[in-house]
């Protein structure tokens, strides 16, 4: 009997075995099995469930487990440890996973090197993206970090995911936010060499994320080993190897050389404990402008742009055991950014530009530890200041000189403003992390807080407090800077601003990620947020809102190899000086950040081109200054009514299909509608407006009538005038001689109707401000022993009327107070919007060839942005109504300054281009890489920027036409350079 029993647990034996769960697999190195590998299987709790040594094949097995979740580390000395999270196993079932190890020797790095960028993470359901060094090494770039976001599916350098660029993002330096307090955006521009890889996220992100509308771009930087490395890199670009895209008569910018110098060394100061990382990079680059005084179509202008960049930073990292669990980092950069004659543009003398810096210190403090092995605790603090001046070359108290001709109207002998500008900003963050079981599921529960600090200052002021704006009509020895040569002279005073502005954002937040079963993960968040601006010390905005974030994973397989993610999200906005400058400060003298600008039209005879006047002066009787002036109104503000942090929700659907073990398909689609824009409102603008139909534009200079971009007469079928200057019109005309040259009535309106003005303008949340984003991007990803790379293609769908994140401006390109305060600027402002790239293809490839030669490519197929022609109100124009009637001038007065979409927003594009960007580098037999790179090798020529504007126009200069090009693709450009590594 006995003999039965144990014949028969004998047969079941075998039986047992092979329905127990494992997880096997190889671990290679460059396709070269790994052999003596230790691999160890990590349930969520971060408590050892088994662990295997690979053979001489890098094979493993990881048995027996529990149905679960498990992350799979893999160890050597040589090699960098290697993790694969989120790798889910059955009741019954062996799950097979493949792990590439990279040489090195003990790396201390701040990241977690993810297996292959092949892998599929059943953890979380969001959908990131790591640019890791190992796989960027080879393409082609601009050599900075922000470059590298131009290989995520559907971005552009500094937009993602339908956000206005930069502003909507959030930068961060190992974790921690670095924006600008002012401006927002990248603030830091820091070297390639500096990163051991970008992290670029925000679809699907948890709770712990927040700031930001577009995406957050987090800069890892790389930290020394007990490994004694040193590295030196140089390269070159000349105008001998860089060609032009510049077509006759067309204004613009291209580079025209870039010369570097840089290099980094890293290793141990105590070996196992202490460790260094320092780089230092100096960068200098020329731009150059084409001379329009000339009809050669291929004359650059003899001054060129000359930048002077350089830079460093040191790390060290503490490691207070060998074996230990806590880390202590400690960095700090600088930099100085230097530009002689900034701002050429081949319109202006090279005498208008500028002499700008911007020196820069920044620092970062972090620790992180485990106190066991359920809990994590980081904790970071980083920092920047930076002062910046843009002066011009004649010193502060000599005017420019800006002609009234037609088309083209440079300016000559110094720039019309001197600015001065400061940023500074500290983050904190704290952030606990903690594994539990509870409720027959497995927590992985983050909680923390985040702060910020920032300041940012803006002084304009005008040069010599008047510019010179001499008529050129008629005139044949004009000489702007002699003025005895000058005529009739008009002159430009005002739009200075005097910005002091301080923000502040707090936040806390908890996300929890559950594991439910061995296929389901949910991740509930919810983040709360409080910000704060002010302006000269006294509060402008004020406000607080909650983040609630929900995701579902489903591993439709078990095995890792198919994963449906789902997640829906709030995101609120940052804050940044750009939300409240507008924002009335009745305690303040005189707190308008904006002052008007003023255009008199005839000033008094001077004897030299650098005379200057003060107001009191030019407001004196007898003065010579004209009685009548226009004046561009920029200084509008208004009280804060029920302010909210703009914000945008985010949907968003994922599919990850792993095809073997090295190739991988993502599709996703995401959502975004922007809710609580933040912009300046006037609440009497219905009573504070009159209608004008059928307008049409005449050019008082050029003798003719606007022509529209169809090429027929111009017509603005709706312009709203201010009741203010309709009224002093026809005010004007009481008791007049003859009323046909002074009407009583004008547009049908007379002194019998209610002509209001009473402008009550709020800064507030707008309810007609609307933008939507939809984004559908398909991916094929592949990680070959010899050669990797990635295809993507996207479509995307950005409609709405704010340019923006804020309900500022009108084209996203100008600054106003904007359509709510500006009635005009309303006008066919709903369309698709400029930030979005409707249709784009990417591919990239990097493979290692024979005769110790690799390289990549990096193609890129773009659909053309958006665009609308658009029409400037100013002092130069006349109008007439349907009937053929001139209206006075006066009544245009206040909307001078303003633009206006003549067609609905978006109705042109820019033509679709194709770029194609090639790296080529040779490892000699002493160790030096010779590396070559061809940017735009097929030379594409595409315009990016157009003149939109209407009028201003000549026959004889291609330049003022409407779509004269501005900004054309970079040319091709070809450049060489060498790396010693040590």
């Amino acid at each position: 009997m006995r003999l039965t029993l144990v014949l028969m647990a004998l047969a079941a034996l075998p039986i047992t075995s092979t329905a127990q769960s494992a997880v096997t697999g190889t671990v290679l190195e460059s396709g070269t099995p790994v052999e003596a590998a230790s691999v160890f299987a990590a349930r969520s709790n971060k408590s050892i469930a088994a662990e295997a040594v690979t053979d001489s094949l890098g094979r493993f097995r990881l048995a027996p487990l529990a149905a679960g979740l498990y992350t799979i580390t893999v160890r050597k000395v040589g090699y960098r440890v290697a993790e694969r999270a989120g790798v889910r196993v059955g009741e019954d079932q062996t799950v097979s996973v493949s792990v590439a190890l990279t040489q090195a020797t003990q790396q201390l790095s701040t990241i977690t090197v993810i297996s292959t960028p092949t892998s599929i993470d059943a953890s979380t359901p969001e959908l990131s993206l790591r640019l890791d060094r190992e796989f960027t090494a080879l393409l082609p770039s601009a050599r900075d970090a922000s470059s590298l976001i131009a290989l995520v599916p559907g971005a552009r350098t500094n937009q993602l995911w339908g956000g206005a660029p930069g502003v909507s993002n959030d930068y961060q330096l190992d974790g921690i936010s670095v924006n600008h307090p002012g401006l927002g955006g990248d603030f830091l521009a820091l070297s390639v060499d500096w990163i051991e890889a970008l992290d670029v996220r925000g679809l699907g992100a948890g709770a712990e994320h927040g700031n930001f509308q577009g995406g957050i771009i987090n800069a890892i930087t790389r930290t020394g080993t007990n490994d004694r490395r040193m590295a030196f890199r140089t390269n070159y670009e000349s105008a001998g190897l860089t060609a032009t895209n510049f077509n006759a008569n067309e204004q613009g910018v291209e580079q025209a050389g870039r010369r570097e110098a840089s290099g980094e060394i890293s290793g141990p100061i105590a070996r196992d404990r202490l460790f260094y990382f320092a780089g230092a990079q100096i960068v200098g680059r020329d731009l150059r402008s084409p001379n329009l005084t000339t009809a050669a179509p291929r004359d650059f202008q003899a001054v060129q742009e000359e930048h002077l960049n350089a830079r460093g930073l040191g790390k060290l990292t503490w490691r207070p055991a060998a074996r230990g669990s806590q880390r202590v980092d400690a960095l700090f950069g600088f930099g100085t950014q230097a530009a002689d004659h900034a701002g050429i543009n081949g319109v202006d003398d090279p005498s208008a530009t500028l002499r700008t810096r911007q020196p820069t210190a920044f620092y970062e403090l972090g620790w992180s530890g485990s106190p066991s092995a359920r809990n994590a605790v980081d904790v970071r603090l980083a920092g920047y200041n930076a002062i910046e001046s843009r002066l011009g070359y004649q010193g502060s108290v000599v005017p420019a000189v800006q002609p009234v001709t037609l088309g083209r109207e440079p300016t000559f002998q110094n720039s019309a403003f001197d600015e001065r500008r400061h940023a500074s900003s500290t983050s904190g963050t704290i952030q606990w992390r903690t594994s539990r079981s509870a409720l027959r599921a497995e927590h992985e529960l983050v909680v923390g807080a985040e702060a910020t600090r920032g300041h940012w200052g803006n002084q304009r002021t005008r040069n010599g407090g008047v510019t010179w704006r001499p008529y050129t009509f008629g005139i044949a020895a004009f000489d702007p800077v002699d003025a005895s040569t000058w005529g009739t002279t008009a002159s430009e005073w005002g739009g200075d601003i005097r910005l002091d502005s301080d923000v502040s954002s707090v936040a806390l937040f908890a996300q929890d990620y559950v594991s439910v079963g061995s296929r389901l993960t949910l991740t509930p968040g919810l983040r709360y947020g409080r910000w704060g601006g002010a302006l000269r010390g006294l509060n402008a905005a004020r406000a607080d809102g909650f983040d609630p974030r929900i995701g579902v994973v489903w591993d439709v397989t078990g095995r890792n190899t198919l994963a449906l993610k789902a997640h829906w999200g709030r995101y609120h906005q940052g804050m940044y000086a750009l939300f409240f400058d507008r924002a009335l400060i009745e305690e303040a003298d005189g707190a308008n950040i904006y002052t008007n600008r003023r255009m008199y039209y005839s000033a008094p005879s001077v004897s030299s081109a650098r005379t200057s006047f003060t107001v009191t002066e030019r407001d004196a009787a007898g003065s010579g200054f004209s009685t009548y002036y226009g004046e561009e109104v920029l200084d509008e503000t208004g009280r804060v009514e029920r302010y909210k942090q703009p914000y945008v929700d985010q949907a968003m659907l994922g599919l990850e299909k792993g095809i073997g073990r090295s190739w991988k398909v993502e599709v996703v689609y995401a959502h975004r509608r922007n809710r609580d824009i933040v912009g300046l409102i006037d609440r009497n603008a219905a009573s504070n407006y009159s209608v004008m139909h059928n307008v049409k534009v005449d050019d008082q200079f050029a003798l003719d009538y606007l022509r529209d971009a169809r090429g027929k007469l111009l017509v603005l079928p709706t312009v709203y005038v201010s009741n203010k200057d309709l009224k002093a019109a026809l005010l004007s005309c009481v008791g007049a001689f003859d009323p046909t040259l002074c009407p009583t009535s004008i547009g049908g309106y007379s002194l019998a109707d209610p002509l209001e003005w009473n402008p009550a303008y709020v800064l507030t949340t707008i309810p007609g401000a609307k933008r939507a984003y939809e984004q559908l991007t398909v991916m094929l990803r592949t990680y070959q022993p010899r050669w990797r790379g990635e295809a993507s293609f996207t479509k995307a769908r950005l409609i709405g009327n704010v340019a923006g994140v804020a309900g500022f401006g009108t084209t996203g390109t100008r600054f106003s107070a904007g359509p709510y305060a500006h009635p005009n600027e309303a006008m066919n402002d709903y369309g698709p919007l400029p930030d979005a790239l409707e249709l784009e293809g990417k591919v990239w490839l990097t493979v290692k060839l024979p005769f110790a030669l690799e390289g990549g490519v990096l193609f890129t197929h773009t659909l053309g942005e958006r665009f609308a022609p658009t029409f400037e109100f100013e002092g130069r124009y006349v109008y007439h109504d349907s009937l053929g009637t001139m209206m006075p001038a006066e009544i245009f007065r206040s909307l001078l300054g303003q633009p206006v979409f003549v067609e609905p927003r978006g109705s042109w594009h820019y033509p679709s281009r194709d770029v194609v960007d090639l790296h080529l580098e040779w490892q000699s037999p002493k160790a030096a890489v010779v590396t070559v790179d061809l940017f735009n090798a097929l030379g594409s020529d595409a315009l990016t920027s157009v003149n939109t504007r209407l009028g201003g126009q000549l026959p004889d200069d291609p330049s003022t036409n409407f779509l004269a090009g501005r900004l054309r693709v970079a040319p091709r450009t070809l450049r060489i350079g060498a790396r010693i590594p040590r």
